[in-house]
């Protein structure tokens, strides 16, 4: 994708589910940063997390029914210019997902202390509480 006379380019994994393949648990997280940060923690802690449990789980491949996708987006402070990319050119996949997990900072503890936040759906917190 393009803007303002930049390419970039999302970075994507997969393992292939086995008896449930069309169906999708999707993890994401930006590879980019704030122009005057270093991106250490924004987000840096998201992109290892996610690209450590796409290793761990690749040792296990032909265990998961479902396909496992796994997204490094670009262009993310620039205004989700990657994730809209991705969609843009996956919207047959959109109704495949039955999970997104994104990882934005995860080396914080989140609003509620817990490591997580859930924005928009206060529904799931009770899954998430110790």
């Amino acid at each position: 994708h393009e803007t303002k006379n930049m390419k970039s380019w999302n970075v994507v994994a997969e393992i292939k589910g086995s008896s449930k393949k069309e169906e999708i648990v999707f993890c994401g997280a930006h590879l980019d940063a704030v122009d005057i940060t270093q991106g250490a923690h924004d987000n840096a802690g998201g992109l290892v997390s996610m690209m450590e449990a796409a290793r761990v789980l690749a040792l296990h491949k032909g265990f998961y029914k479902r396909t496992l996708k796994f997204v490094a987006f670009s262009l993310e402070e620039w205004g989700l210019i990657g994730s809209f990319a991705y969609v843009q050119a996956h919207k047959d996949e959109m109704i495949k997902i039955k999970f997104m997990w994104n990882l934005d900072m995860a080396a914080s503890a989140g609003a509620a202390g817990l490591g997580i936040s859930i924005q928009g759906r206060p529904e799931l917190v009770p899954y998430i509480k110790p």
